[in-house]
């Protein structure tokens, strides 16, 4: 039986749920992009190996990211929503440079990775406020 009430997100939860199929979504979409800049665009030497290797870096960096938010949320866990927020930065980084730096931006690019950064950036902040609920529960109790 549960002596309180579980302190946990909801909302978070859900971000995170969302983004584990977005983070899908914006793999194969990338990829796709790239098979096709890579048939139709000229592209310097050594170059698309590099971008392609990010976006697999990104990925599993974004779904080892997830699954610390997952499980520091539901088990109330301040340390795996601290690292959830740390692993948030390499994702952070991988969307501006296929935003800003890569060889070829499409329109679909921007629209892709901003909301990829909307997303982490809003996960972000829900787990700030969590830890935060959580510390003052813990305060209380």
């Amino acid at each position: 039986m549960l002596k309180s009430k579980p302190n946990s997100s909801l909302p978070l939860q859900v971000l995170i749920f969302l983004d584990e199929y977005y983070t899908w979504f914006w793999f194969l979409i990338s990829l796709s992009m790239f098979v096709i800049k890579g048939y139709s665009l000229e592209y310097p030497k050594y170059t698309v190996g590099g971008e392609v290797a990010g976006i697999f870096l990104v990925t599993a960096v974004q779904q080892y990211r997830l699954f610390l938010g997952s499980v520091g949320n539901k088990t109330e866990g301040v340390i795996y929503l601290v690292w959830f927020i740390i692993f948030s930065i390499p994702p952070i980084i991988g969307a501006i440079y296929y935003i800003v730096i890569q060889t070829y931006v499409l329109i679909l690019d921007v629209i892709i990775n901003a909301a990829f950064l909307v997303l982490v950036g809003l996960e972000c902040l829900m787990s700030i406020m969590t830890i935060i609920n959580f510390k003052s529960a813990e305060k209380y109790s």
